[in-house]
């Protein structure tokens, strides 16, 4: 299950098992995509959540990994975006990694750009910040 995912099954419980206070506070923390998941922008772009805005939770800061060849007025590959402070770019749903490796089959271009994610995905969670 990928990080939105699990946050979409907490929003979904209603109260039943979870106190409603605590899954805002928690939604506030860890924001709706999780820190280090990726996501799909409006110009076809790829990027990875790299901080949560506790203010704009469906509106997290993110790091282009894999840039649309699709739209010359995309954004570039190791573009820092701050979601909340722009309206040209915004989160159009979540990535399973899963589709990035489908992707690697297809297209040469998606090979190149999965050893980032792959690279990405088998470091240690204490660098994954730094990265």
């Amino acid at each position: 299950m990928i990080g939105n995912e699990a946050v979409k099954k907490l929003l979904e419980d209603n109260g039943k098992r979870f106190d409603p206070d605590v899954i805002k506070a928690f939604i506030q923390t860890m924001g709706v995509y999780p820190v280090g998941s990726l996501v799909m922008l409006n110009d076809s772009s790829v990027a990875r959540v790299i901080e949560c805005v506790v203010d704009a939770p469906f509106l997290p800061n993110v790091k282009i990994i894999i840039s649309s060849n699709k739209n010359p007025n995309s954004a570039k590959k190791g573009d820092i975006i701050t979601l909340k402070n722009q309206r040209t770019h915004f989160i159009i749903r979540a990535v399973n990694p899963k589709e990035i490796e489908e992707l690697k089959e297809k297209t040469d271009d998606a090979k190149a750009m999965w050893d980032v994610v792959e690279y990405y995905f088998n470091m240690k969670s204490s660098d994954r910040m730094k990265f």
